[in-house]
């Protein structure tokens, strides 16, 4: 079975290129500094634009190119994914920077879309696979971030501050 042998060091190679393009754990670590040290319109473009495209060319490498060795990835994604949904979630609840925290939420949305790769293939039959969950998700996805970073966008240039204290009262101004 040297298929599987040889498939293995490909299979992890590129999950780690392409985990480190849509911010999956344990590949995350530049996400919360970026998106906190560089322009708001610069963030907004890197957690959608740029984790859309890392996602598309991660489905299409596997699901076109390692689709003969299916059984050895889809258990690599899941566990990513699982760790990334939870590592994400959990590091966000401390965040104190809003910026921070978006990219924390970030690297979670990363985890739910991988899920969803994962299940891409789990029955053939259907109609409605994990191909479609995740663009509806990514759509969803790319248009209530970017909601989401014109209003910290709003708030920046109102007020100058970026912390999530600064929020508190915000309907009320």
């Amino acid at each position: 079975n040297e298929l599987v042998w040889l498939s293995m060091p490909a299979i992890v190679l590129l999950l780690a290129g392409f985990g480190f393009k849509a911010s999956l754990v344990p590949f995350h670590q530049w996400a919360p500094d970026t998106y906190e040290g560089a322009p708001t319109p610069i963030t907004a473009f890197l957690s959608t634009a740029s984790k859309a495209a890392g996602f598309a060319i991660l489905m299409r490498v596997f699901l076109t190119a390692l689709s003969p060795v299916v059984g050895q990835w889809i258990p690599l994604l899941v566990a990513v994914s699982v760790v990334t949904m939870t590592l994400g979630n959990l590091t966000a609840l401390k965040q104190t920077n809003i910026k921070r925290l978006l990219a924390y939420s970030s690297i979670a949305q990363a985890g739910y879309i991988l899920i969803g790769v994962a299940a891409v293939l789990a029955d053939r039959t259907r109609t409605f696979t994990g191909i479609n969950g995740v663009l509806i998700y990514l759509f969803a996805y790319l248009f209530t971030n970017v909601g989401a970073f014109a209003v910290v966008l709003a708030v920046e240039q109102a007020t100058g501050k970026v912390e999530l204290k600064d929020y508190a009262g915000l309907v009320k101004r």
